[in-house]
């Protein structure tokens, strides 16, 4: 069998996160928030889906047995009834522990949801997913009628601006650009190679970034032969 040429994906991603970040249900609104933790007066990025199209929403911020925090100003959602990495503080409260906290989002007709995050002292360091961002890639080439076919998905925070650069085997650079939706996920569709043996060995990597928060992750390119 010949020697497979080896193909490379670059992919730079800037990014609008910080850390995991959880959804959450509400009866029709959902919401996502990241990073998991913050430090008192740290940021927070909050994006939902599930309420009135291009409407206007008012956030509130809960820590422990702290007075409600009301956030000045709130997300737009757009025509979809989505809005993405809207920015907010979580409450400068004193605190040496870990303060459970619940941000809520308020739509109209007492549509709402909510996410949860944790207030860490500032004498208690962050989880490393709060302090850079963690990505997951998977890479896929598939085999079609003529050609092989990489299929990409990013899963990271909302908001995310992804540039991707993708190097064939013969050395040539095709850019690409996504933007992840509100829940943080994006998906690419390019044509990679003329057969799977010039397109496997493939890896991808990808750099984040969110003002000063960075971080970077790779990933195998695996293969699904069944072509067509």
């Amino acid at each position: 069998m010949a020697r497979l040429a080896p193909l490379i994906i670059v992919a730079t991603l800037l990014t609008a996160w910080t850390t995991p970040h959880v959804l959450a249900r509400s009866a029709h609104g959902q919401l996502v928030i990241a990073p998991l933790q913050v430090h008192p007066g740290g940021t927070l990025f909050l994006s939902g889906s599930g309420f009135a199209p291009r409407s206007s929403l008012h956030v509130q911020m809960r820590c422990g047995k702290a007075p409600m925090m009301h956030e000045a100003g709130g997300p737009v959602t757009n025509a979809r009834g989505q809005f993405v990495a809207f920015t907010a503080s979580s409450p400068r409260m004193r605190t040496n522990r870990s303060e459970s906290c619940m941000a809520t989002v308020l739509g109209q007709h007492l549509l709402q949801a909510h996410a949860s995050y944790q207030l860490i002292g500032t004498n208690h360091a962050l989880a490393a997913c709060a302090l850079r961002i963690c990505l997951k890639v998977t890479a896929i080439l598939v085999r079609l009628r003529n050609y092989a076919q990489g299929n990409i998905t990013v899963a990271g925070w909302p908001g995310a601006a992804a540039d991707i650069t993708v190097v064939e085997p013969n050395g040539t650079l095709k850019r690409h650009h996504l933007v992840l939706d509100w829940r943080g996920a994006g998906a690419l569709r390019l044509r990679i190679a003329p057969g799977l043996r010039k397109g496997v060995k493939a890896r991808v990597l990808v750099q984040a970034r969110l003002g000063r928060i960075t971080g970077v992750t790779t990933a195998p390119f695996g293969v699904l032969p069944g072509g067509r």
